[in-house]
């Protein structure tokens, strides 16, 4: 599979049937990938990563957190799960795929002026673990789908540097995923 372009597993306790595993079997499957240079994606609710943070930063992989760690928008950065996304990145193990901002409760269709701050404070926090996607095909998406040129510039707003768009598009993705 690695010959093939695989690079990681991803593991999803957000949905019913994404967790093909239980959670104590994750350390094992970690140092199994760990051993091909893959990594760990998670998808959860926000609120939950308090309870996995031991999980998660025991893991010997590198892990990375699908769609801004599904935080609620309107909670602000202040909230604490997402000052522990926060101290995850700075620990400097865990990337965050800036993906899927219609994901934390601001509606379908940009503009979220709420996600701004968020993603700024992730990308401060590790600039160089910071990764971007459209999330097409857009799934639970069944009356408004986004524009994918309209998701591309909210990253102009969250990263208004050239260079900066640059790592998270470009350098970021590359280390990451070894291409």
């Amino acid at each position: 599979m690695h010959q093939l372009g695989a690079r990681g597993i991803r593991l999803n306790l957000d949905n019913v049937g994404g967790m093909p595993v239980e959670l104590d079997e994750v350390p094992g499957l970690a140092k199994r990938v760990a051993g091909f240079g893959w990594h760990v994606e998670f998808l959860f609710a926000g609120p939950e990563l308090p309870g996995l943070l031991p999980l998660l930063r025991s893991l010997d992989a590198p892990i990375s957190i699908g769609h801004f760690g599904y935080m609620p928008a309107g909670e602000g950065v202040g909230y604490p799960p997402f000052q522990d996304l926060l101290g995850l990145v700075r620990e400097g193990n865990t990337w965050v795929k800036l993906s899927g901002p219609n994901r934390l409760g601001v509606g379908d269709l940009p503009p979220w002026p709420e996600v701004v701050p968020m993603a700024r404070a992730l990308i401060e926090a590790g600039p160089d673990r910071m990764l971007w996607a459209t999330d097409w095909p857009h799934p639970n998406k069944f009356v408004e789908q986004p524009n994918d040129a309209d998701l591309l510039e909210q990253l102009g707003l969250w990263a208004p540097d050239e260079e900066m768009r640059r790592r998270i598009l470009i350098d970021n993705p590359t280390k990451l995923y070894g291409f």
